[in-house]
């Protein structure tokens, strides 16, 4: 939290709050892998886009949530 702070003047949050119009998971954490498609639909607008980069989550995201998106 601290280097983002110094090199971007970001805060971090601990948690994420709200709803966002785009979910992006870019690494294997055991924290991500562990979600399912509703845990991240609780954190989405209505058909987000989801971006797995890894693909991770393929054909375990729900089309009725997401707009599904990866390498």
């Amino acid at each position: 939290k601290k280097e983002v702070k110094e090199e971007y003047d970001i805060d971090l949050a601990a948690k994420p709050e709200g709803k966002y119009d785009v979910v992006c998971v870019a690494v294997q954490h055991k924290n991500y892998k562990n979600m399912t498609s509703s845990d991240f639909a609780k954190l989405a607008t209505d058909k987000s886009i989801f971006v797995d980069i890894k693909g991770i989550f393929k054909d375990k995201i729900s089309e009725d949530h997401f707009i599904y998106w990866s390498l």
